[in-house]
């Protein structure tokens, strides 16, 4: 296939800055809006680690990206958006099924996650022991990776298969969102007059 990049429509990716995670573990803890606080913009989810934030314009994008310290906890870079932030991971949902019931627990499933990625979370309806007809937990697993149909697991002088089933949907893709409205749930307002405008940035107290 041969594209024409003169049509790409992608002059609105100029007010967009990159941020890549640390790590997935404060996505269940949300209670604010994301947009009731700081700066004008929206959060999408890329893949990966990478969030990108739309801003209204460049400039409050810069200005966002010169005072993102209140952010450095939370994530590894931040930066102006550039075609070489490719995500090569994505989340997908796995389905445990034939986990012996002393086995379920939290650490379990974490353990079987990472044969397969990195565990980002285990289900809540699996975690308060709702259903034992599988066991779900959300993996972050490499883009050319696929994962296998069954998991041996060794215990004692014994072992058991599980099997996995994976998909890629439904992950609930508003959790960038909701991640950004728990810090920004943890942060101060400060109101700085510059150039005859009014800022307000967030910062941790």
């Amino acid at each position: 296939m041969v594209w024409d990049n003169h049509d790409n429509e992608d002059g609105w990716l100029s007010k967009c800055a990159v941020g890549i995670l640390k790590n997935f573990s404060p996505v269940s803890s949300v209670n604010l809006r994301l947009n009731s606080r700081g700066f004008s913009f929206s959060s999408l989810y890329l893949g990966d680690r990478h969030i990108l934030w739309v801003f209204e314009s460049d400039f409050e994008r810069d200005f966002f990206i010169k005072n993102r310290f209140f952010l450095d906890d939370k994530f590894s870079l931040i930066s102006k958006w550039d075609d070489s932030f490719n995500p090569q991971a994505r989340l997908v949902w796995i389905d445990c099924i034939g986990v012996p019931l002393k086995f379920w627990n939290e650490a379990f499933f974490h353990k079987v996650g990472r044969q397969l990625g990195e565990t980002v979370m285990v289900e809540e309806e699996t975690l308060l022991k709702k259903r034992f007809d599988r066991g779900r937990i959300l993996v972050l697993i490499p883009l050319k990776q696929s994962w296998p149909d069954m998991i041996k697991v060794s215990a004692g002088s014994g072992f058991f298969n599980i099997k996995i089933s994976g998909a890629s949907l439904p992950v609930d893709f508003s959790w960038p969102e909701k991640l950004l409205r728990w810090i920004l749930s943890h942060v101060q307002i400060f109101v700085l007059i510059w150039k005859g405008k009014i800022w307000q940035f967030n910062l941790f107290l």
